[in-house]
C-alpha cells in the first residue's frame, strides 16, 4: 500500500513573508507583491520529513497574506484558494489535512467545508493548541516565581474557549473579552454550569488593564493589545499569528513580558521550508497535525469548537511522542536569563513605586 502522507496549509503573515519564497519578491513594493500573489494558486512549498529521513507529508502554501485573507473583497477568492490547496494535496496522495492560521476560522473551523472531506481527515490544531497554551502559561508563572491567578482571555473561539474551561475547572478567576455579548454570555452560562470560579466578561479589550495574565487567542489581524492597556507586571501570552500583541509594548513597557504562545519543540522534523520558526519547532497547530499522523489518525479531529478532553488527549499524546513545549520567546527572540532578570528587576521597582503612590493599577511612570 502506497505509503500515507498528511499535508498543512499555511500563509504568509504579510508581503514581506514573500522574501523568503523567492528572489523576485524582493525587488517588488510591498502592494505589489499583493497583486502578484493573488494570480498565483497554491503550491506544495516544502516536503516534510521524520526525523530519519522518510518523506510524510507536504507544507502547502496559499499566496495570500492575512490581510488578504480576511477582507470582505477577497472572501470568496480566499475559500477558492483554501479548495484548490485541499485538492492539491488529494493530488499529493495526502489523507490528513491540517489547517493552519486563518484557513480554519475560513472553513468555520474546518467543519462547514472541508470536515465531510470523504478518506481525508482534517484538524485545525486547536486541541494541542488550547493544551499547549495552559501548559506554557503555567510553566512560566512558576518560573518567574508567580500565581496562575487574575486572568484575561482575549478572544474566546475555539481554543480560548478550550483553554477558559480547563481555568474554570480549576476555579480560577477569568474575565472573557469577545466581541459578541450574546456569545459571551452563553459561554459564561456554561462555563458556570460546572465551575464556581469568579468569571466576568467583557467586550471592552482595555478592561485587560485590570489582569495581571492575559492570554491572547483571537482570529482577528492586527494589533489589539497596546502597550497603554497593560497593567504594571502584567504577562501577556499571545498564541496569534499575526500577533495580536502590539510590538510596540516592548519598547513601551520593560515592565511587560510577551511571550510568543503554543510553540511545541519537535526534534528532527524537517518542514522544508521557511515557516518563521527556529529548526525544531512547530506551532501547535502544525504539531497535533503530525501527532494525529504518527498515531496513524485519517480523521476529524479538532474541527469547529473543541473541548477540554481533546486538549487533554492531545497533550497525552504530545508526551507520548517526546514532544515538549518549546523555549518560551518573545516576537521571534529567545526569551532568555537577562531577559527575565530585566522584567523582574523593573517590576520590582515599579511595584515600589505603586505602593508609594497607592495606586495598584495607574502606570505612571510611562505616562500612561
Amino acid at each position: 500500500m502506497k505509503d500515507r502522507k498528511f499535508a498543512f496549509l499555511i500563509h504568509p503573515r504579510n508581503p514581506q513573508d514573500m522574501f523568503k519564497v523567492s528572489e523576485v519578491f524582493q525587488q517588488m513594493t510591498l502592494d505589489e507583491i499583493e497583486e502578484t500573489i493573488k494570480c498565483i494558486p497554491p503550491v506544495a512549498g516544502g516536503e516534510i520529513m521524520d526525523p530519519k529521513g522518510k518523506h510524510i507529508g507536504w507544507t502547502i502554501v496559499i499566496p495570500l497574506t492575512a490581510r488578504q485573507m480576511l477582507e470582505r473583497e477577497n472572501l470568496h477568492l480566499a475559500k477558492m484558494r483554501i479548495i484548490q490547496a485541499i485538492e492539491k494535496a488529494r493530488e499529493l496522495g495526502c489523507q490528513l489535512i491540517g489547517l493552519g492560521m486563518f484557513t480554519s476560522s475560513l472553513t468555520g473551523g474546518g467543519g462547514k467545508l472541508i470536515g465531510k472531506i470523504a478518506g481525508m481527515g482534517v484538524t485545525n490544531g486547536n486541541s494541542l493548541t488550547a493544551a499547549v497554551t495552559v501548559l506554557g502559561v503555567e510553566k512560566l508563572v512558576t518560573l518567574l516565581d508567580k500565581e496562575l491567578d487574575n486572568i484575561a482571555i482575549v478572544g474566546v473561539g475555539s481554543v480560548g474557549f478550550a483553554v477558559a474551561q480547563i481555568l474554570a475547572e480549576r476555579k480560577l478567576p477569568l474575565l472573557l473579552i469577545g466581541r459578541s455579548g450574546k456569545k459571551l454570555r452563553k459561554q459564561l452560562d456554561f462555563l458556570l454550569r460546572f465551575s464556581r470560579a469568579e468569571i466576568q466578561i467583557s467586550t471592552n479589550i482595555k478592561d485587560i488593564l485590570t489582569r495581571d495574565i492575559i492570554i491572547a487567542t483571537t482570529s482577528a489581524n492586527g494589533t489589539i493589545i497596546r502597550p497603554e492597556y497593560l497593567a504594571p507586571g502584567a504577562i501577556v501570552y499571545d498564541v496569534t499569528q499575526p500577533k495580536n500583541t502590539s510590538s510596540l509594548v516592548i519598547e513601551a513597557r520593560p515592565d511587560v513580558l510577551v511571550v510568543d504562545g503554543a510553540l511545541v519543540s519537535t526534534p528532527n522534523f524537517d518542514w522544508g521550508m521557511d515557516i518563521g520558526l527556529k529548526p525544531g519547532i512547530a506551532y501547535a497547530c502544525l504539531a497535533e497535525t503530525l501527532l494525529l499522523y504518527l498515531e496513524g489518525r485519517y480523521e476529524n479531529y479538532s474541527i469547529g469548537e473543541v473541548t477540554a478532553l481533546q486538549a487533554s488527549e492531545m497533550h497525552d499524546l504530545m508526551e507520548k511522542h517526546g514532544f515538549e513545549l518549546a523555549p518560551f520567546q518573545s516576537f521571534g527572540r529567545l526569551l532568555d536569563n537577562n531577559m527575565l532578570d530585566k522584567y523582574l528587576s523593573v517590576i520590582v521597582g515599579e511595584k515600589k513605586l505603586i505602593d508609594e503612590r497607592g495606586d495598584s493599577r495607574y502606570c505612571s511612570r510611562y505616562n500612561f
